[in-house]
């Protein structure tokens, strides 16, 4: 190696030699040649000093050299190894990330080479030991001391902290929030070196920054976000989860091929049919069918769709704060837009799948008890169990054993394998669906609280429908009254613990997890809402034909859904400004009410539309293609984060931010095949499923009191349905022989 930088050193000085033109007339080409090697050998000398200073420099940053045992003998012998060109070393030192351009635009986050790092492999001839290299993602946090009262020097921090978007400290967690206001800076060590070492090296080789009065700077190096390359090994319970995996494809495979075939077991055992409801041809039939029932609500399906792709866009715009854009500071620019309001209001596009679950329960429960005068709430609670479940464990433990196998990077351990070791100590709270009541920081797979939510929710909602149906006005006065102290519970948590459900500069991590865990992920606080849509579930299948619109009224009924939409979607618009200081009433009084006027909104949409008065706004909202994503919106809703997290976890290099980042037609598209393929794998096959055991236990249970008597060991018993038929078609043969 230095042979081959020996040669480039001559071969290059030797062309930037000027050509000196002599008379050939008495002069000795020997003293020519001599002239030019000693210019060639003089070049050679510079270029040498000059490389050694870019090595002296590149070097110079160690902070494990002073660090005790095998991790500061190996950074002494990466460093002298630096000085003597080897490529290992010199790969060591250009892996860790540098003191870039364009702090002032936000670009503070350096992750060095994450790949090249943990390439490294060096062979101690000596000791026949081996140097490889290890990434750490260290955590910087530099502010100004509370003293200091120079606006310039707190203005500059302000711009390298990209206007406090999210203020952010190493206690918070960082895995659903991203801890924006903190540098994360990659370095690579040798693999003999522990997170202290790196953390009490790199202390001491900033301390020049922290000794300066107007300055403090904390250090921190996470155990978990060292990494080094290892080899592929799984344990049992990890294995034992792909095998459930395969075996589940195994069987679309086969039930799919059986099918092709023309294999019919429609009239045979249940194994048999419980195999064909994995048939690839029968779940894609059904994924496209787009008959609906009688009944059936169909503005529903678009406003779905419609709050769905809102919800995608509020967290993708999440996930992007976790990126190390060289323009962060821009970024938090583009985000003081007023516009960008409808984008903060990610709470609004929740409520409506709240407001649809309820109205939906509240349709379904009122047709039964009109029909039979109760309901078997055993066997529908049963079944919605049945109904959520499959998709929800197939995504956790994928999520907890195979996803962290699929990838790797400086954000990995934080974004991707922290939710996997969640999920692996909580995993059965989300099992029983109350992982909602035991906090944000804890929870496996946060974006599915909803679900435990929805639950919860469900097993109140007989009370509400029977109380409801049996007695309309006194049932309507209790579900108002209950509703009204779920929007007093809001306001006055929202006020006394001083919390914000929408996003505003400066807010912190810690409030932004407070307002999840006091407020947000409660079912008493989404009560207000599930209730409005209860009411308005009761309403429709009393009044089949709804509300009979003319012109005025239409006219009035489109008028009251512009204004009632206009404080929720646009009032907290001064929040986006990156001056704004947070008043608690103002929080207090959008967390109580925004929810109500919006529920309101999405409810007089459904009614306008329902009853065709919603022009091409209703034509598409009843768009039949929508009954399609109303199939796969779950998956969707199950699939976006963990996609999003592994893009934020495999990003490696910074890189320039933009408005179109927000429409990642290769990540949408991930989001919308993976949705495809759950819906098709699990979901479908295993409604299916709950299909035929639910018809077979049906058949047990329906038993018919006969007035003969069937001797059994205990005397006289019932026979069954079945039982039932069975003699009938017995005598119906017997007299037809007779005949």
């Amino acid at each position: 190696m230095r042979r081959i930088l020996l040669l480039v050193c001559i071969v290059a000085a030797h062309g930037q030699q000027s050509v000196v033109q002599l008379d050939d007339q008495g002069v000795d080409f020997q003293f020519q040649e001599r002239v030019q090697l000693q210019s060639v050998l003089s070049a050679k000398s510079r270029f040498s000093s000059q490389f050694k200073n870019i090595v002296d420099s590149l070097t110079s940053f160690n902070p494990t050299l002073n660090a005790s045992g095998k991790c500061g003998e190996y950074s002494m012998l990466a460093k002298r190894a630096a000085g003597n060109l080897e490529l290992w070393a010199l790969q060591m030192y250009d892996s860790t990330g540098r003191i870039p351009p364009s702090l002032l635009n936000g670009n503070v986050n350096q992750y060095g080479d994450f790949d090249q790092c943990l390439q490294i492999k060096h062979r101690l001839e000596e000791s026949d030991e081996t140097i490889r290299g290890q990434y750490v993602l260290a955590f910087l946090d530099l502010q100004a001391e509370d003293s200091v009262t120079d606006p310039q020097l707190k203005h500059l921090l302000t711009l390298a902290h990209s206007y406090d978007v999210i203020r952010s400290n190493f206690s918070d967690p960082g895995h659903r929030i991203p801890r924006y206001t903190t540098i994360n800076w990659g370095l690579c060590v040798p693999s003999s070196c522990n997170a202290k070492d790196v953390e009490e090296g790199l202390r001491d080789t900033l301390s020049v920054l922290d000794s300066l009065p107007e300055l403090k700077l904390a250090v921190h190096v996470d155990p978990k976000m060292l990494y080094k390359a290892e080899p592929f090994n799984p344990d049992i319970t990890t294995l034992a989860v792909i095998c459930l995996f395969a075996s589940l494809i195994s069987a679309v495979i086969v039930a799919s091929i059986l099918d092709q075939a023309g294999k019919n077991f429609k009239k045979q055992t249940k194994c048999k049919r419980v195999l064909m409801a994995f048939s690839l041809r029968k779940t894609w039939t059904e994924l496209l069918n787009t008959r609906s029932a009688a009944d059936d609500i169909s503005p529903i399906h678009g406003l779905r769709f419609l709050n769905a792709v809102a919800l995608l866009l509020c967290h993708k715009s999440m996930a992007l704060f976790f990126y190390p854009y060289i323009n962060r500071t821009a970024l938090s620019l583009r985000l003081a837009d007023p516009w960008t309001v409808i984008g903060r209001t990610a709470i609004l596009y929740t409520d409506s799948f709240v407001v649809f679950s309820g109205l939906l329960v509240a349709y379904s429960f009122i047709k039964e008890l009109d029909k039979k005068g109760s309901l078997d709430f055993g066997t529908k609670l049963k079944s919605r169990f049945l109904r959520i479940s499959p998709n929800f464990v197939a995504i956790i433990l994928f999520c907890t054993y195979i996803l962290q196998l699929m990838g790797s990077g400086p954000q990995w351990n934080l974004v991707v394998k922290h939710y996997s070791d969640i999920c692996k100590t909580h995993m059965w709270k989300n099992f029983l669906f109350i992982h909602n009541y035991f906090g944000f920081e804890n929870m496996c797979l946060t974006h599915t609280h909803q679900l435990g939510i929805d639950m919860q929710l469900f097993i109140i909602s007989p009370a509400l429908v029977y109380l409801l149906w049996k007695r309309p006005r006194t049932g309507s006065i209790i579900l108002i009254f209950i509703a009204a102290f779920s929007t007093w519970l809001r306001f006055s948590v929202t006020f006394n613990y001083e919390l914000s459900s929408i996003i505003y500069f400066g807010n912190t991590v810690k409030k932004m997890f407070d307002t999840c865990n006091k407020s947000y992920i409660l079912p008493s606080h989404r009560l207000t809402v599930y209730i409005m849509g209860i009411l308005t579930g009761f309403y429709l299948r009393r009044n089949p034909n709804g509300i009979q619109f003319n012109t005025v009224t239409t006219l009035l009924a489109w008028t009251f859904l512009g204004l009632v939409c206009i404080y929720p979607w646009f009032s907290p618009y001064n929040m986006s400004s990156h001056d704004y200081k947070y008043d608690a009433m103002e929080a207090a009084n959008y967390a109580a009410w925004a929810p109500v006027l919006w529920s309101l909104f999405i409810i007089s949409l459904i009614f306008v539309c329902h009853q065709n008065r919603g022009g091409f706004i209703g034509i598409f909202m009843r768009w039949k293609v929508f009954q399609i994503f109303t199939k796969i919106s779950y998956a969707v809703y199950l699939t976006q984060f963990p996609i999003y997290f592994y893009n934020v976890g495999t990003t490696k290099f910074s890189g320039y931010s933009s408005v179109t980042h927000l429409f990642v037609l290769s990540e949408i598209l991930t989001v919308l095949i993976s949705s495809i393929i759950l819906t098709l794998l699990v979901d479908l096959p295993f409604q299916e499923i709950k299909k035929i055991l639910t018809e077979s236990e049906t058949g047990l249970k329906l038993k018919i009191e006969l007035n003969d008597d069937v001797p059994t060991a205990g005397g006289k018993r019932s026979i069954s349905l079945t039982e039932t038929s069975a003699r009938e078609r017995v005598l119906q043969r017997s007299h037809t022989m007779n005949g």
